[in-house]
C-alpha cells in the first residue's frame, strides 16, 4: 500500500511558506475563511484524487498524514483558495496529484487576489524588517505568499508586527504556521 509521505506532501506545506479572485455570487468571498474546514475540504480532495490514481492509497492514511502536514497553516487558508483547489484536483492528471497537486496549488493561488488586509500587512511587514535592521521580502512576494491566508488569519500577523524585534517572526510562525 503507497501512502503519501511527508516527503510528498513537503512540497505542498513549503509553498505556503514561499507563498482576480471569481466574480458573481458563486464560491466564498475574498479573504473569508473556512476555518478548519479548509484543511479538511483541502485534504478530502486532494485524498480522493490520490486514491483514484492509485487504488493502493489508504484514504484514511492520506488524509492523516494531510492534515498533520496542513494542522498548523490549513485553517488559515482562505476559502475561495481551498474551493478552488478543490476543483483543480478533482480533475487533475495524476502526474501532478503525485506531486501533491502542485500544478492544482499554483493555479488556485493565481486565480486569487491579495485583499486589502494582505497588502496592508506586507507593506507593514517590510517597514518592520527595515526597522528591525532586516532585509524585508519584496512586496510582489510577500503578496504572493499572503494572498492565499484569510484576513482574520492576515490581522493576527499585523497583531505581531508590534513585538519586538527579536520575537515578531516567531508570533507570525505560531498565529499561521509560517512566517
Amino acid at each position: 500500500m503507497r501512502v503519501p509521505t511527508a516527503t510528498l506532501l513537503v512540497p505542498l506545506l513549503a509553498s505556503f511558506a514561499l507563498v482576480a479572485c471569481s466574480s458573481g455570487d458563486s464560491g466564498p468571498a475574498p479573504g473569508q475563511s473556512g476555518g478548519a474546514a479548509n484543511a479538511d475540504n483541502y485534504c478530502s480532495a486532494y485524498c480522493a484524487a490520490d486514491e483514484k490514481c492509485d487504488s493502493t492509497v489508504d484514504d484514511t492514511t492520506c488524509e492523516n498524514v494531510c492534515h498533520n502536514t496542513l494542522a498548523a497553516s490549513g485553517p488559515h487558508f482562505r476559502a475561495d483558495y481551498v474551493a478552488d483547489f478543490d476543483t483543480c484536483i478533482a480533475t487533475d492528471d495524476c502526474a501532478d496529484v503525485k506531486t501533491s497537486g502542485g500544478k492544482c496549488r499554483d493555479q488556485a493561488s493565481a486565480s486569487i487576489a491579495p485583499t486589502s488586509a494582505a497588502q496592508s500587512y506586507c507593506q507593514q511587514a517590510s517597514d518592520k524588517a527595515t526597522a528591525c535592521g532586516t532585509t524585508p521580502k519584496d512586496t510582489a512576494t510577500c503578496l504572493d505568499a499572503i494572498k492565499i491566508v484569510d484576513d482574520a488569519s492576515i490581522q493576527s500577523l499585523v497583531n505581531c508586527l508590534s513585538e519586538a524585534c527579536d520575537k515578531y517572526m516567531a508570533c507570525e510562525l505560531s498565529a499561521v504556521g509560517f512566517s
